[in-house]
């Protein structure tokens, strides 16, 4: 194989489609979107003229969503056939023709997207009318005592020199485009990457924090960006995954006690709502939004008081986002500090009290949620003050890295 060659040939492919990554880097040293970003150019390279991308933007910032869309658009007016599986509906609208919707693996519509509104979409996708993460009841944060704060944190190479609080009851938001250091800054609080300089204190107590094991016994979780290769092992049950993180309090003498594992694994299936045929079935048998409530599960039978959920959202339908939505807002009530990273603004806008904004492993800004709300909102629709506060967060987010730049 000539390496030369192929780097110069995979440089190519990355600057004809806008991508900025090196082709020398190990692919496991990239983010989760860098990772999408090479298998999505690696799709377009063979030219096909019928091209499926599944979730293909699951991890991507809007910036690079838009990327793809024109690359998508060029493609078609070539003549490729696409078909493109996302349960974002915005993308759908935007991008598609034709929609066919499914619904508990069968077909429940296939229509011209003339005909069908976003209220009709999520009608067919759930089964009966819903408002999706408008239905989600937000309400005001009852803030305690700080729970997380960083002075000055520093990793490796990301975060940089930040400065967080985090209050008990409070769900802090963190946007920012692909590569600003947001999953780095999640890492860094559960012990994955080293702190480079600067202090974490956990309940007012400087943390030590050198690896999950450290993090853990501080009351910190994770819930990983990726996570069929951080969060689950597919083919093990949902029992095994959720007892996981608790072996040593339903073992005894090395062995797993099945009661014990079992009391542990239908309290969060309960509490959670997990859809599965059993607690015994095989993870990689469940919905996306399901194998996420699984993670979900495993990290809250640690009863955490510091919950970091870094894309939580990703990959899984309407109305699974509006029950992720709808559990973080419940463990906020429920006395828990949570770091929420999404690339999904409707999400933040959904789920937090306050959203910082990073670029190039900074905090650019920091918005309290209601400032994003139109100044004068008496006559305008619910509706139009999301959109309002959405237009203002991808503002904050662009601005912010601009500004980096």
């Amino acid at each position: 194989m000539d390496d030369e060659r192929i780097i110069r040939g995979t440089r190519k492919l990355f600057d004809e489609f806008g991508v900025t990554i090196d082709p020398e880097a190990p692919l496991a040293e990239l983010s989760a979107g860098q990772r999408q970003l090479t298998e999505i150019v690696k799709a377009l390279s063979e030219r096909s003229r019928i091209l499926i991308l599944d979730e293909p933007t699951s991890a991507l910032s809007a910036s690079e969503v838009e990327r793809l869309f024109v690359l998508l658009r060029r493609l078609k007016s070539d003549g490729a056939a696409i078909i493109y599986v996302s349960h974002r509906m915005d993308e759908i609208m935007r991008i598609a023709d034709r929609a066919t919707i499914m619904r508990d693996g069968r077909r429940a519509v296939t229509a011209p997207m003339s005909e069908l509104s976003l209220a009709t979409i999520i009608e067919h996708i759930i089964g009966r009318a819903s408002r999706g993460l408008g239905e989600v009841e937000r309400g005001g944060a009852t803030r305690g005592e700080a729970l997380v704060e960083l002075r000055r944190a520093s990793g490796a190479r990301k975060p940089r020199n930040v400065d967080l609080v985090i209050r008990r009851g409070e769900v802090l938001g963190v946007a920012g485009l692909l590569g600003s250091g947001r999953s780095s800054l999640a890492r860094l609080l559960f012990g994955m990457e080293p702190l480079a300089s600067g202090e974490i204190r956990i309940k007012g107590v400087e943390a030590n924090i050198r690896s999950p094991r450290d993090a853990i016994a501080a009351g910190v979780a994770l819930i990983p960006e990726d996570r069929l290769l951080e969060g689950v092992i597919a083919q093990h049950s949902v029992s095994a995954n959720i007892v996981l993180s608790v072996l040593e309090r339903v073992s005894r003498h090395s062995w797993v006690s099945d009661a014990a594992a079992s009391e542990v694994t239908n309290e969060q299936i309960a509490q959670l709502r997990i859809k599965t045929a059993s607690a015994g079935a095989a993870v990689n048998t469940l919905s996306g939004g399901n194998q996420q409530k699984v993670v979900v599960g495993k990290w809250l039978a640690t009863t955490p008081d510091i919950l970091v959920l870094d894309e939580p959202t990703a990959g899984v339908d309407i109305g699974a986002k509006s029950e992720i939505v709808r559990l973080v807002r419940e463990l906020a009530r429920s006395g828990r500090a949570i770091l929420l990273i999404s690339s999904e603004t409707p999400v933040l806008l959904a789920a937090c009290d306050r959203i910082v904004v990073m670029s190039e492993g900074r905090i650019a800004k920091e918005i309290a949620r209601h400032e994003l709300d139109p100044a004068s909102d008496a006559d305008a629709d619910e509706g139009e003050r999301l959109r309002h506060a959405e237009h203002e967060l991808l503002l904050a987010i662009h601005t912010g890295a601009a500004m980096a730049a």
